[in-house]
């Protein structure tokens, strides 16, 4: 197989064996299964969606998932993705270092 050509089962592998680098071990311990089951049920596919866009989103949803479970103590659905919470999110310290462009292509991922 090149590797330019996945299949959904390859981004399946992806989601369930992604691990961020910029989430804290013991963050990543309470949201692993939220931010894995919430990327698998936007039902992204190897024939519409790049495999970078699947990590863009995968990274976007696991940092906005630590930063919620940080602050909050608590992720679902409702809160990780409220909008309130998604603008206070890029309000916050923990994306002050992004340019305009990353933050715009990261808010409209969350915004999905």
């Amino acid at each position: 197989m090149s590797p330019h050509y996945f299949t959904d089962a390859d981004y399946a592998r992806i989601i369930m064996n992604y691990t961020p680098t910029s989430v804290r071990p013991e963050v990543w311990g309470h949201i692993e299964d939220f931010v894995r089951s919430v990327v698998s049920s936007l039902e992204i596919h190897a024939g519409t969606t790049s495999r970078d866009t699947l990590r863009n989103v995968l990274s976007a949803v696991a940092k906005l998932s630590a930063w919620v479970w940080t602050r909050y103590g608590v992720i679902s659905l409702e809160t990780v993705f409220h909008p309130s919470i998604i603008g206070d999110y890029f309000e916050s310290s923990a994306t002050k270092s992004l340019n305009r462009t990353t933050v715009g292509t990261q808010r409209s991922l969350l915004m999905r």
